[in-house]
């Protein structure tokens, strides 16, 4: 096999490999999502594409009989690819007949199956829902899409759908809903259960020992230019040395002469790493190395298996056994600024009562998160900054910290809501049951009904 055909095999396996586990990332998305109701959630995403309009199919072909009630097709691609376009799944990236497509496929017909077995059963227990009810749905839709009624019924029409079509949808909304609560509302979750997971699963919770590190690797064994004298590699090393030390980007350098393909395919930048990481490709210099520096600081050129390294190590996790009630999750906002002065000028309007979420899309210089009035999300403690971890590890939920000073910016923090260990538990436990006591349903459901699947 020449070069250019091994490359191209290489190629197409990462390909296969990256499809499979964009699959399996979308099918774990699509099951998370689905939990907020239990059931069915995808026809909530039916009810929206109606409204905005991304209908792609028309056929009628049968694909499943639920107690003589069909489903088709239309329905299953129609719910598919709204799913795919809420979540910026691109067209081509899951080629259609592929078996990620036909797994994700055979999940919406599923989901389908599910909603009209729990729907039956939902209106045989007297749940259907009130016209105030119902009129409350569609309240709430339009708040959260931006539309106004005006505009749904436009949208509708261009479908070819009525009014009334959309209600009897939002009815059946309201019906999955309190199905689902019906069945999971009396799941609990008792201490002893939190005890026996965090005795099992504590060392998910605990944090090793972990540096950041950046990481030039040279050899003097085999270079693409062919073999390359030891002594010239140490001259190489030492220059590089020099030229970081003046100013010059570790990952560009990285990119331009790292002889690992690993290290400089991620410009150097290893991340967070434990010890015992890379051991094998580096030997155990590599690690001796890599923990022996402090935050900040550059090494010499170090002899480490096949060649010699520059390391820079620009954060540190210490190790920590965590407790129960110790805080773990994180939901908070981030003002990034490029200098005190203004920093100091944004502190001052915030403790006069100006909004932090508007202040930071105003002012925070972190173009990915001011529009979103500076969110990062909920973020575990474990995958924290150290410097973030230290300033929200004291905060009560709404507080506001001081400005912190770290790589030449400067940050003003504000904790919107913090979880313990225990918290974080109590809702894996809660989902696990629910989901348990679901599934149990669904299939005594299924025991009654005859389903045939085409």
């Amino acid at each position: 096999m020449s070069k250019k055909q091994r490359a191209r095999k290489q190629a197409e396996l990462e390909r296969k490999k990256q499809l499979k586990s964009k699959g399996s990332h979308i099918s774990s998305r699509y099951q998370k999502i689905l939990k907020w109701v239990g059931i069915g959630a995808g026809v909530a995403i039916v009810i929206l594409a109606v409204v905005l309009g991304f209908w792609y199919f028309s056929t009628k072909n049968v694909v499943a009989y639920v107690g003589g009630e069909k489903i088709y097709r239309a329905d299953v691609d129609r719910l598919l690819y709204s799913w795919l376009s809420q979540l910026n799944i691109q067209e081509g990236d899951i080629q259609v007949g592929s078996e990620e497509w036909n797994n994700l496929w055979n999940q919406m017909r599923e989901s389908l199956i599910q909603e009209k077995l729990a729907l039956k059963e939902a209106r045989r227990r007297g749940l259907e829902p009130s016209p105030t009810e119902i009129d409350e749905e569609i309240k709430k839709f339009e708040e959260q899409q931006g539309l106004t009624e005006d505009e749904i019924k436009t949208n509708l029409s261009k479908q070819g759908k009525t009014w009334e079509e959309f209600q009897n949808a939002m009815s059946e909304q309201i019906l999955r809903r309190k199905i689902y609560e019906e069945i999971t509302g009396t799941v609990t979750v008792t201490a002893q259960d939190i005890d026996d997971y965090f005795s099992q699963f504590h060392k998910n919770y605990d944090q090793t020992e972990q540096v950041a590190l950046k990481f030039i690797f040279l050899t003097y064994v085999q270079t693409v230019n062919g073999n390359r004298s030891e002594e010239d590699t140490i001259k190489l090393g030492q220059e590089l040395i020099q030229r970081i030390k003046n100013g010059e980007d570790f990952g560009e350098l990285a990119k331009q002469y790292c002889e690992d393909n690993t290290v400089k395919n991620k410009s150097g930048d290893l991340g967070f790493i434990e010890k015992d990481d890379y051991v094998g490709a580096f030997g155990e210099q590599f690690q001796e190395t890599a923990f022996s520096l402090k935050v900040g600081e550059l090494s010499d050129l170090v002899p480490v298996k096949n060649g010699y390294g520059i390391f820079y190590v620009y954060d540190r996790k210490e190790p920590y056994e965590a407790k129960l009630d110790d805080p773990y999750k994180f939901h908070f906002r981030q003002i990034q600024l490029d200098d005190r002065q203004t920093a100091e000028g944004v502190l001052n309007r915030l403790s006069e009562g100006q909004d932090f979420a508007e202040l930071a899309k105003s002012t925070s210089t972190d173009t990915t998160t001011a529009s979103s009035g500076g969110d990062m999300g909920t973020i575990e403690r474990n995958n924290l900054k150290k410097w973030q971890l230290d300033a929200l590890w004291g905060m009560s939920p709404g507080s506001i910290s001081g400005i912190i000073e770290t790589d030449g910016k400067f940050y003003i923090l504000n904790l919107v809501e913090v979880k313990t260990i225990k918290e974080d538990i109590l809702d894996t436990l809660t989902e696990k049951k629910k989901t348990e006591a679901w599934n149990k349903f669904i299939e005594e459901l299924k025991s009654q009904v005859e389903i045939v699947t085409l």
